[in-house]
């Protein structure tokens, strides 16, 4: 019954994301993107559109092609993020597995925060991440002239530009 169900739902996105296909409309709706929607928890969801709206927003005001080019910067650093992610988690699980408990790496209580300090913590920390891919995805590479050799020197030079004060020249 529920895979009927589940085949039927399939179908008929198939037929509304061809139906606005014919139409030439710019909104489209794939099938795959609509089963992962349905087949992953929310807090995953969730954050997979925080990160499509950090990569409209890093895109908005460029033209197509000029997005398609710049995005890989955003997409290798997110890669990256991803990567690193699930590194940590296997070797984070090595001293779970060998004794045998869950909380073998939690910090004493003494030094935990409370629950809203916590969660207020991975929130910042999450924002700030999220800042930073932004500007990872919005920087332009340095000029070939420039002192630098690519994104992240422009990143950088960009911040500590504007940290200083200007001199008058007098």
């Amino acid at each position: 019954m529920l895979i009927s169900i589940g085949g039927s739902i399939g179908v008929l996105i198939i037929l509304i994301d061809e139906w606005l296909r014919a139409r030439a409309s710019g909104f489209r709706v794939p099938v795959l993107a609509v089963a992962v929607g349905i087949y992953l928890p929310l807090y995953v969801s969730t954050t997979i559109f925080l990160g499509g709206l950090v990569a409209y927003l890093a895109n908005r005001g460029r033209s197509p092609s000029e997005a398609r080019n710049l995005g890989g910067r955003g997409m290798l650093f997110a890669a990256g993020m991803i990567a690193g992610e699930s590194l940590t988690g296997v070797v984070l699980a090595i001293p779970i597995v060998l004794s045998g408990r869950a909380d073998v790496m939690a910090l004493p209580h003494s030094v935990q925060l409370p629950d809203p300090g916590a969660t207020l913590l991975g929130l910042a920390m999450f924002t700030a991440l999220a800042l930073f891919l932004y500007r990872v995805a919005r920087a332009r590479a340095a000029s070939p002239g420039g002192g630098g050799s690519g994104f992240s020197s422009s990143i950088f030079r960009r911040s500590s530009a504007r940290s200083q004060p200007r001199r008058n020249a007098t």
